[in-house]
């Protein structure tokens, strides 16, 4: 039994998406009177971000120092966090359904001071990070979602100025960077420039934040809730919808020298619920019409408020390589009802030639259609009660 939010209080967030990856499916937005099941203020966030660069820059100072005597630098680093961004974001996934989480965008900033280069002073010089951490309600499309936190942190990079020593600059601009990079990553979680940030878990199926006030948004948290399953379910109201997979074409790539025949493995999804199947092999500008019938029961879409199909094709004969492709059927559009085609995509490389006029042209990539998919979509009429 899957798990959704009151509509009256809820609405899915929506953003605009690129055509390389679906739109979310969820978890849906908790409206403004829901009261979270646990909130995690922005301000304890950032506190875990803090509590790893006093760490990682206690190391690199202490680095700094034991290596003055070769190096021929002395300098201190100090850091102070500049601002805090919190924005629902997407995940980009292409093989599988996407979800929403709210990032905390952190921008640190470094100064690096009290430089001398063989005793010789320096103008103080300026290191930026950003360190993302994203909250996240995993699996909240079941009945057993859970809170976490992940962070990513992006290499640091050196304001524009020049210090006019090549060596000094080297190792302000190379080295020192090394040393935040990797002392960093050591401090924060697992030695990796991304993780998980350590927090108690709890059950949750909707998400929503509160911004606070900027530049910290100290006041701001993030909120987690947990609403029981509906007395009626939406199951109850229809019986299974079904895609069927009724054809696959492999579409000719000109410019490119494929096999002959590709032993293929076709995984279909309409929304979170999947089918797999391996047709013959097929060749270049063949149609396989299945006979047989592949098909997927799945959830109804109407708690999501669309329909995504997702297909990944993978060419079992050719070093595993998967391509995928997506369909998305809002609620007005019947959720796809009906026969429906589905081209998925491959990227071909062109290699350096020369145009009409006779100049170059640099080698780069082009999309060209692979593979042309058939469904059917089929609802039953809701029941009467």
């Amino acid at each position: 039994m899957k798990t959704f939010c009151f509509p009256l209080l809820l609405s899915l967030i929506t953003i605009t998406t690129m055509a390389q990856f679906s739109p979310a499916l969820g978890p849906p937005q908790a409206g403004t009177a829901a009261i979270p099941l646990r909130t995690i203020d922005f301000a304890f966030i950032t506190n875990l971000v803090k509590l790893g660069l006093d760490r990682a820059v206690v190391n690199i100072n202490k680095k700094i120092d034991s290596n003055a005597s070769s190096s021929g630098v002395n300098a201190n680093l100090s850091y102070r966090i500049k601002s805090v961004h919190p924005a629902y974001k997407q995940t980009e996934w292409t093989t599988y359904p996407n979800s929403m989480f709210v990032q905390l965008r952190i921008w640190v900033e470094y100064t690096i001071g009290d430089i001398r280069y063989h005793n010789v002073p320096y103008f103080s010089r300026k290191l930026f990070q950003w360190i993302n951490v994203e909250a996240w309600c995993d699996k909240w499309q079941t009945n057993e979602g859970k809170n976490r936190l992940t962070y990513t942190a992006e290499k640091p990079y050196l304001d524009e100025a020049s210090f006019g020593e090549q060596a000094l600059n080297f190792f302000v601009g190379s080295t020192l960077i090394s040393y935040v990079d990797s002392k960093l990553s050591n401090s924060l979680s697992n030695g990796m420039a991304s993780g998980e940030l350590p927090i108690a878990s709890q059950p949750c199926n909707c998400l929503n934040f509160k911004r606070g006030t900027a530049p910290t948004h100290a006041d701001g948290y993030v909120g987690f809730y947990y609403f029981p399953v509906r007395k009626i379910a939406i199951e109850a109201l229809y019986s299974d919808p079904v895609l069927r997979l009724l054809s696959i074409k492999r579409i000719a790539t000109v410019g490119e020298i494929l096999l002959d025949t590709q032993d293929l493995q076709i995984e279909y999804m309409a929304n979170f619920d999947k089918g797999i199947m391996q047709p013959k092999p097929i060749a270049e500008n063949e149609t396989v019409a299945f006979k047989k019938e592949y098909s997927v029961k799945f959830e109804h879409p109407n708690p999501y408020n669309r329909l995504v199909v997702t297909v990944n094709v993978t060419v079992l004969n050719q070093q595993m390589r998967i391509y995928s492709g997506f369909l998305h059927f809002e609620k007005e559009q019947k959720f796809g009802e009906g026969v429906q085609k589905l081209t998925i995509m491959r990227e071909v490389w062109r290699p350096t030639s020369t145009g009409p006029d006779g100049r170059p042209i640099k080698p780069y990539t082009s999309l060209m259609p692979a593979y042309e998919l058939e469904f059917d979509i089929k609802y039953t009429k809701p029941k009467r009660y």
